[in-house]
């Protein structure tokens, strides 16, 4: 069986990451769903049950927070009305629908209407203002934190590659923003994680540099990154066969976002294993730059996975035929 088609039956790896092929929209995973290690934590400290619910909320997707404040406020407004209901009522004929009105017009910051002014009511009443101020507070420096703070997701392909250049073999991998943002100050760092056990039976995760030039620090349309793989790299034991080293390799990246005028670092985990490597086969990433009508030049973010054997194919075919998704460089407008 080829290389490739176990990495596509293969959809767990050792350390726990999923690597597979995407069309369109892209399946992203750093290691495990979620953005997490993978790892499984043992006898770690405990956690409050408050900064979890914190930090879900400031990594939920906006329709995730939305839907979970609108759980959050029915269901303490039903409570509250619950509570009220029974004897603060301003008049028996009032029904729980008022009582329960009078709650969600608390809540959300207007009047509180009528109710009974008997003492354990008002501090009721006063029990109700702070929930409110609390949900306020809450939810308005979730969502400030969230737009204040962009999260930049970077398109990394999801397989490496060992390509072939001037007889030289070079490890690779493709990255892209997929808006077509420019990224300045690029900086890329690349480690291989592997497990090593020495002589005297100590066991333990070695991690080794692997130099990818970055060459220009500058990005807004794809780029490959390569590694030499010549006795300088820690791959030169398996030059001959690089899906026969084990462990994981750790791509970190931080650059400026120009249009969104933010800082940022983003990483990928690939698996050494599943590297699309063949003694003797000569790969090369398909070509996914594209001369368009208007004279400008754009990328098939369709191809950003697809790797050629043998001589290189020019494609003729135009953008409009292919239908293809087409980055741009988008620059933001100076104030």
């Amino acid at each position: 069986m080829h290389p490739s088609d176990k990495r596509l039956l293969r959809k767990q790896t050792s350390f726990g990451s999923t690597i597979t092929r995407f069309q369109g929209d892209w399946l992203r995973k750093i290691i495990s769903p979620g953005g997490s290690s993978g790892a499984k934590l043992l006898n770690k400290p405990h956690r409050a049950t408050a900064e979890q619910l914190l930090r879900w909320l400031y990594q939920a997707s906006w329709p995730a927070l939305i839907l979970a404040t609108l759980l959050v406020f029915i269901a303490t407004a039903v409570l509250l009305a619950v509570t009220l209901y029974p004897s603060c009522r301003a008049s028996p004929s009032d029904g729980f629908v008022r009582v329960l009105s009078i709650v969600f017009s608390a809540l959300g910051g207007g009047g509180h209407g009528t109710l009974d002014e008997a003492t354990h009511c008002i501090m009721i009443v006063g029990l109700l203002n702070f929930v409110a101020l609390l949900l306020q507070g809450t939810l308005f420096s979730v969502i400030v934190t969230k737009v204040m703070n962009p999260s930049v997701k970077l398109r990394f392909s999801s397989r490496l590659v060992v390509i072939t250049r001037g007889g030289e073999q070079y490890l690779s991998f493709r990255l892209v923003h997929p808006n077509g943002d420019c990224i300045t100050n690029l900086e890329v760092e690349t480690w291989w994680a592997h497990r090593e056990k020495t002589p005297e039976g100590e066991s333990f995760v070695q991690l080794d540099e692997v130099v990818f030039p970055v060459n220009g620090s500058m990005l807004f349309l794809p780029r490959t990154f390569t590694h030499k793989i010549d006795k300088a790299s820690p791959f030169w034991p398996y030059r001959e066969a690089l899906c026969e080293a084990h462990g994981q390799l750790n791509v970190h990246v931080k650059g400026t976002d120009q249009y969104l005028n933010t800082d940022f670092c983003d990483a990928w985990v690939y698996n050494v294993p599943d590297v699309d490597h063949v003694e003797g086969t000569q790969y090369h990433w398909a070509d996914m730059f594209i001369a368009l009508p208007d004279g400008t030049t754009g990328a098939d973010l369709a191809k950003i996975d697809e790797v050629a054997m043998g001589p290189d194919h020019e494609v003729q075919a135009s953008a409009a035929e292919r239908s293809i998704e087409v980055p741009r460089l988008r620059q933001r407008t100076p104030a």
